[in-house]
């Protein structure tokens, strides 16, 4: 079973790559963590109300637990697991609640740690950078397998310690500091958003050009969070 923390990359392992996959979308470099033992939480009502796709708090929420069922699922049949991470914050925390939750396993777990920067597979001498796994390219996806390698008990259960103090710490913003996970203020990321272009561009093309220009992993449902939190300041 293949096990990814990004949607959009489940996807192409699913249907293009023809894997078993589950895509957990944990959103972890964003608020209560708590959330993840099934407990309610205010972080639903947030994401549903500045995502695009419709969804309400309680289908976000039963989504995820699903998700969330579906790899216990898996590790209990004892089906080998393959994790995909990379260094976002979001990658490594959910890497580290994964690690926390297989710690004890006798399930066969391999990782593919994919880093951010790749050789151009389709173009000699180029480089292309990804701000998360579903930015990278199917062509990539062989190449990138040569990382894969086992994750023993023993690592797993170093790993699963990186889990408690982001936990504990309960920061609303999770970033990735030179491979550490520091918590941060909700407020982070503000200064990509050039609220001075509202007077003549849509909200969308604000949040548009924060994020080509800032590819840092920050998905449009919180940067339209962050901008009707500044301008209603405004009002």
């Amino acid at each position: 079973m293949e096990v990814t923390f990004d949607e959009s990359f489940a996807g192409m392992l699913k249907y293009e790559a023809k894997l078993p996959t589950i895509g957990l979308q944990l959103d972890a470099q964003f608020g209560n963590l708590h959330r993840f033992s099934g407990a309610k939480d205010s972080f639903w009502q947030l994401k549903a109300s500045h995502n695009t796709d419709g969804q309400t708090a309680d289908e976000l929420r039963t989504s995820v637990m699903k998700q969330i069922e579906q790899l216990k699922s898996a590790i209990a049949a004892g089906e080998p697991l393959r994790v995909w991470w990379s260094e976002t914050a979001d990658d490594q925390v959910g890497f580290y609640w994964f690690c926390q939750l297989t710690q004890r396993v006798t399930n066969r777990v391999t990782q593919v740690q994919v880093p951010l920067m790749l050789p151009n597979a389709k173009k000699w001498s180029a480089l292309y950078r990804i701000s998360h796994l579903g930015e990278l390219d199917f062509a990539d996806i062989q190449s990138v397998l040569q990382n894969e390698h086992p994750l023993s008990v023993n690592e797993r259960q170093s790993y699963a310690n990186g889990w408690q103090p982001v936990l504990e710490e309960n920061a609303p913003v999770r970033v990735n500091l030179n491979g550490a996970v520091v918590g941060v203020g909700e407020t982070f990321f503000d200064h990509f958003l050039s609220l001075e272009k509202l007077t003549s561009w849509p909200a969308i093309r604000v949040i548009g050009e924060a994020m080509g220009n800032y590819p840092v992993d920050i998905p449009y449902w919180w940067y339209r969070y962050r901008l009707d939190s500044l301008t209603s300041k405004d009002d």
